[in-house]
Parts: structure tokens; C-alpha cells; sequence
């Protein structure tokens, strides 16, 4: 029987794709510079800093690539502070696992402050006991994350059920002893192999509200 749950934050509980898709596109465009085809591509295998880089080197903005770092950063803190919303029944499953007494903790590899502020905005950070960042316990290709977060809920890997949209992470908690019950998210390109490796595999957070009772028990 499950007695604690872990959830990943971006493109599981949050609709938070579209901000790294657009980005560089968003930055271009707030200074009247016209982004080429196939630019939003590119900046995805980049990391933040080599991103900017690229929009210094090819595009003519008046800004160092230092510059145009803190105002892609700025791009993407006001989107979790004002813009991101919860992906498409997250409220309702968080309540239901809540009343079924599941206690429930956070696994991130993306910023914690800007994760808890999004969170805190849309009234669903009360729901969970703890957050545990891949800045701290390292990159979700090892488990130590998970098991952290487990640790937060009080649970461990054999009644924990782990909500995630990533392949890769879903394959470690999965090693780790972890149940995975996998969301569709267009951030993750492996969808056939993210369900084959999951133990349910779900377009929504909604289809896992209407059927938690038969995941838990």
C-alpha cells in the first residue's frame, strides 16, 4: 500500500514547458529582434549561460552576453512568480492524496525558490513536507534525490509512489525500488519509453485523481 508520494515540479505539477520553449523567442521579441526559425531548438541543448552566448554572438542586440543572461533570468523568475499554472488537475489530485492521508514532498531539478514561489502563489505548497533540489542531492540520474524526498515524507522507496514526466528520472526511481506513475508532457520526446518504464502512465494529473484509490491501495 502506498503511504507517501513524491512529485516532480516542472512539466508535472506545473505547466512550465512553455517558458523554456519561448524563451529566447520572448527576450528577441522585447527588443524588436525577429528570432529565427528553429532557435528555440538550439537554446534547449544549451545551458542558460552558453544560451546566451549564441544570442549575443548571432543577433544584434546592444547587451554582453552577461547582460542578456540576467534578462533571460528575469524572463524566467517572473514566470513562476506570476505567470506559471498548475498542469491540469493537479489541485485535485494533491487534495485527494491529501484526504486519503498520503504524505506527499517535492523532488526538483529546477530552481527551489522560484519552484516555491510558484507553488506558494497557486496554494499548493501547503500539501507538501519538504523539498529536495537536484542542486543539493544531485541530478535525478541518481536516486539520492529520491530517497531524500522520501525521507521528507516520511516514507520509504517500497510505499512511495514517484510522479514524474521524465524519462530518465522516471528509469532511476524506478531502480531505486520507487512505484512511477508517469505524466504526458511535450517536454519529454521518449513518450513510448516513459511508459513502458512506468508503472501507470497517464495524460493527466486528472485521469490520476479520477483512479487514485485503485494506484494507492
Amino acid at each position: 500500500m502506498i503511504k507517501s508520494a513524491i512529485f516532480d515540479i516542472d512539466g508535472t505539477l506545473l505547466d512550465s514547458s512553455p517558458v523554456w520553449e519561448e524563451l529566447g523567442e520572448r527576450f528577441l521579441l522585447a527588443y524588436g529582434v525577429k528570432p529565427h526559425r528553429g532557435l528555440s531548438d538550439r537554446l534547449l541543448r544549451l545551458s542558460l549561460k552558453d544560451g546566451a552566448a549564441l544570442l549575443s554572438r548571432e543577433y544584434t542586440v546592444d547587451m554582453s552576453a552577461e547582460e542578456i543572461l540576467a534578462g533571460l533570468k528575469r524572463i524566467i523568475s517572473d514566470f513562476y512568480c506570476f505567470e506559471a499554472l498548475p498542469k491540469r488537475g493537479a489541485a485535485e489530485l494533491l487534495r485527494a492524496l491529501s484526504e486519503r492521508g498520503i504524505s506527499m514532498s517535492l523532488a526538483t531539478a529546477g530552481d527551489e525558490r522560484l519552484s516555491r514561489a510558484a507553488l506558494t502563489r497557486l496554494d499548493m505548497i501547503k500539501y507538501f513536507k519538504g523539498l529536495a533540489s537536484c542542486e543539493k542531492y544531485g541530478g535525478k540520474s541518481s536516486p539520492e534525490i529520491f530517497i531524500a524526498a522520501a525521507q521528507m515524507a516520511g516514507g520509504t522507496a517500497e510505499k512511495t509512489i514517484v510522479f514524474e514526466d521524465s524519462l530518465h528520472a522516471a528509469e532511476t526511481a524506478k531502480r531505486a525500488g520507487f512505484a512511477v506513475a508517469a505524466v504526458r508532457d511535450i517536454g519529454e520526446p521518449e513518450q513510448s519509453k516513459l511508459c513502458d518504464t512506468a508503472d501507470y502512465y497517464m495524460d493527466s494529473l486528472a485521469e490520476y485523481a479520477e483512479k487514485i484509490d485503485d494506484i494507492i491501495r
